[in-house]
Order: structure tokens, then sequence, then C-alpha cells
């Protein structure tokens, strides 16, 4: 019928939504909306970093959440907030727990122990000030077939000192050798940036820790 159009819509557009699709738009806004509240809770949580795939690493339980959302599930276990009890209650007395904790085990030793490999770690600053630090083991005698692997230690793992959130330490391991840790400033990191590459012809094992930020302090 000449003249008909829907209720609600003008003349010269299309038909008024249907109710399905400002539903669908609702949801997405509102989806949106709880991502973005969620990011800026988490970017306050001391016990949090991303790694440079993206994922969401408890630095107290030693878990990685693929996504945000998981990571917030993980925050309201009981494992989570027994952690933060136990940080806490050691932090307040300047004490080390030696109560059982919720950590990895240990994997399996398969061949005896040949000691500690030989590292340098090197201090540097690139062209914007950052600060970076480059970590060299050197793997002669390793086994065939074995890649070093580096990790984070969660401060209730170490038991050399009190747990400091302005310090990590970070594991390299590598058969037959004790693995090893180096102790660096728990900094944000340009995940662009920080890489490691085994060269497998010079048994060497290179880590570039690369930060994020331009800091006054020196690195130590």
């Amino acid at each position: 019928m000449q003249g008909y159009r829907d209720f609600g819509s003008r003349i010269g557009t299309g038909g008024q939504l249907s109710q399905s699709i400002l539903n669908a738009r609702l949801q997405r806004e509102k989806k949106a909306l709880m991502e973005e509240a969620l990011q800026e809770e988490v970017a306050k949580d001391p016990y949090v970093s991303k790694n440079q795939f993206g994922q969401y690493e408890c630095k107290l339980c030693m878990s990685v959440h693929s996504t945000i959302a998981d990571f917030t599930v993980h925050r309201e276990l009981r494992k989570h907030k027994v952690n933060i009890a136990r940080f806490e209650k050691m932090k307040a007395g300047n004490t080390i727990d030696n109560g059982p904790l919720y950590v990895r085990p240990k994997p399996q030793r398969t061949v005896p122990s040949i000691g500690q490999p030989s590292y340098w770690v090197t201090r540097q600053r690139d062209l914007q000030n950052r600060p970076s630090i480059k970590v060299e083991v050197h793997y002669p005698e390793i086994l065939d077939g074995i890649v070093p692997r580096r990790r984070a230690i969660s401060w209730f793992e170490q038991k050399v000192e009190v747990p400091d959130s302005n310090w990590q330490f970070i594991a390299f391991a590598a058969q037959p050798y004790d693995t090893i840790a180096i102790k660096v400033p728990n900094w944000e990191l340009d995940d662009s940036r920080t890489y490691e590459h085994w060269y497998p012809d010079k048994k060497m094992f290179v880590v570039q820790l690369q930060y994020a930020a331009v800091l006054e302090r020196e690195v130590v």
C-alpha cells in the first residue's frame, strides 16, 4: 500500500529493528562493558602478569589462564585465597612459612646431575633508555634431544629469601645439569621484544628480558 511504513521507522530508512537484533546488540555492549571493568580490576591485582602469549599468569599459584574471565574465576578459588593469606602473613611477620603449599610437583630426575652450568648476566639499556637483562647459559654436555627451558618461580617456591613482590626468580633447566635461578626485577616486560633462543651448535641458551618502561633507577 502506498505510503505504508513500519511503526517507529522514518521515511527513507529501513524498518524498525527486530527485538532479537536489539537484544543481541545490548548483550554485546554489556559484555564489552564487563570485559572493560574486568581489565581495570585485574590491572590493579599485584599477583597477576600477562605473558608473551597474551595469557594471564598467577604469580602466587603458578597457574596460567587463557582469558581474563578464567583468571577471574581462579581468584575466587580457595587455593588462590589461601596463598594470598599465607603471603600476607609471611610479609607481616618477616618469616618464611615452610608449611605445605599449592605448587606443582617437581619432575623426577632421570639422569645423574653433573653440576651447575656456566652463565653470564648482562644488564643493558636501549636507545629509549629502557632497561633489559640478557642471560646466557652454557650447556656443553647437554643430553641429545634436550632443549633448555626457563620459567618464573613464584614467591612461595623459593626458600632462599623472604618473598618480595619487587623481585622474581627465573629458573633455567636442562639435563643433566642442576637447575639454576637468576634474581631479576619484577617489572613489566615488553612481550614483543622479550625472547629466548637455543643455539644447539654453541650449546648456548640465550634469554633477553626487555622491560617496557623507562626507569630512573638502575637494574641491580
